[in-house]
């Protein structure tokens, strides 16, 4: 069953990692086995999967950032009349506890189940059972916080069907102020498409946004200078004023449309693959990347 983290009863056994009597091992997803051996597993074969669902703007902000997630399964089983004495405080016996980094990315993920113990059957009574949790792993900051679906049911029914889990950022507008204040500002944003045209051969374009109000940049030919406002994810441009080269046809036409599109932009975005977006509608937008290094 898929439920919301505030409805989880509480269980020693899907501690996050701190105190547990299992070994939390963190593993990259590329690295996940999908099946364990041993008497207890083989009556449960198969590979067990559950979909990640990132809102947008939440995709948008952790992908910017580079965060990653960290995937809790704890593994349990009802207890036999045998298998008394082998149940924990919550009446269950536990057996194992697996941990997985993988992106923040929407995508299926495949659950390794390394940490699952093999169990004699008679101790156990009905399906081996996995709480599954979703939360941030903070790599790039503390205050990455998500609100996450879980499921608590049994392993088989994510081997059988594919379960999505949905993850929004806690304090979704918060974090797009922080966006404005620091993913857009103090960086040099290259040029890499105006309204679908891309940019003239050896032409530079460009853009940085001060923190303060003001925009410098290169046009094409000319050096661009303007002020700007943010309120949120919305961005405006003032207008803008440039030095007075003359450069060739092509380029002097470049330079035209990528000023009238940046003065006319009302919303700004960092898409999943950390270009910044600047819009005005569907059909008017500049597309730029953060300077590398050379």
């Amino acid at each position: 069953m898929v439920k919301k983290a505030g409805s989880m009863r509480p269980r020693t056994c899907i501690q996050s990692g701190q105190g547990t009597r299992f070994c939390a091992r963190v593993v990259q997803l590329a690295l996940a086995l999908s099946l364990i051996a041993g008497p207890g597993a083989a009556q449960e074969e198969g590979q067990a999967r559950v979909t990640l669902a990132f809102s947008e703007m939440s995709a948008a902000l952790l992908t910017s950032r580079s965060e990653e997630i960290l995937l809790s399964l704890a593994y349990f089983v009802a207890p036999s009349p045998q298998g008394q004495a082998q149940a924990d405080e919550s009446g269950m016996i536990p057996l194992g506890y697996d941990r997985l980094q993988v992106p923040a990315q929407t995508g299926v993920v495949t659950l390794p189940q390394d940490g699952l113990a093999a169990i004699d059957p008679a101790l156990t009574l009905g399906p081996v059972l996995v709480n599954a949790n979703v939360g941030s792993a903070r790599v790039s900051d503390e205050d990455n916080l998500l609100d996450c679906d879980f499921f608590e049911g049994a392993l088989q029914t994510l081997r059988a069907h594919t379960i999505t889990l949905h993850c929004t950022l806690i304090a979704e507008e918060e974090a797009i102020g922080d966006l404005s204040g620091s993913e857009l500002v103090g960086h040099d944003w290259v040029v890499e498409d105006v309204a679908g045209r891309g940019v003239p051969d050896d032409v530079r374009s460009s853009l940085r946004f001060d923190g303060e109000g003001r925009m410098t940049g290169e046009a094409g030919c000319n050096r661009i200078f303007g002020s700007y406002t943010l309120d949120g994810s919305a961005l405006s441009v003032g207008a803008i004023g440039m030095t007075r080269m003359l450069c060739p046809e092509p380029v002097m036409e470049h330079e035209a449309r990528f000023t009238a599109i940046l003065e006319s932009v009302s919303t700004f975005r960092i898409d999943e693959t950390g270009a910044l977006i600047l819009e005005a509608d569907a059909a008017t937008f500049i597309v730029a990347r953060q300077a590398t290094a050379e």
